[in-house]
C-alpha cells in the first residue's frame, strides 16, 4: 500500500489498497489504523476533503478498523531505525511510502 503525506493537523499519511478496500491512516499523535471495506470513492472523498481529520472522524469511523502494530527494526549499528515505524520505508525511486 502506498501512503501519501497529507496536509493536516491530525493526520500525517493516508493510503488505500483497492484490492482489499483497506484505508490506512497515520495520525500525528503516532497511532496508525487500518479501516476495512472502504470503497474507492469514499477514500478519494476523504483524501480530497478540506479537513482530512474531520473526514476521517465523520466517515471512516463507521467502518471496521484496527490499530496497526508498530514494527521495530534495528540497524547494523544496533540503533533503532525510525524510518521503519509502522513497517514503512522510503524507497529512493518511489515518491511514496511502501510497506516493508
Amino acid at each position: 500500500m502506498r501512503l501519501e503525506r497529507v496536509d493536516s493537523r491530525a493526520v500525517t499519511h493516508i493510503g488505500y489498497d483497492p484490492a482489499k478496500q483497506v484505508v490506512r491512516v497515520i495520525f500525528t499523535g503516532g497511532g496508525a489504523y487500518d479501516y476495512f471495506g472502504v470503497p474507492g470513492a469514499v477514500y478519494k472523498s476523504i483524501r480530497d476533503a478540506g479537513s482530512i481529520g474531520t473526514a476521517v472522524n465523520q466517515v471512516l469511523k463507521q467502518y471496521e478498523y484496527e490499530p496497526v502494530r508498530r514494527r521495530k527494526r534495528v540497524t547494523v549499528s544496533g540503533h533503532r531505525d525510525s524510518r521503519h515505524r509502522f513497517g514503512l520505508v522510503r524507497l529512493g525511486h518511489s515518491p511514496g511510502w511502501e510497506r516493508a
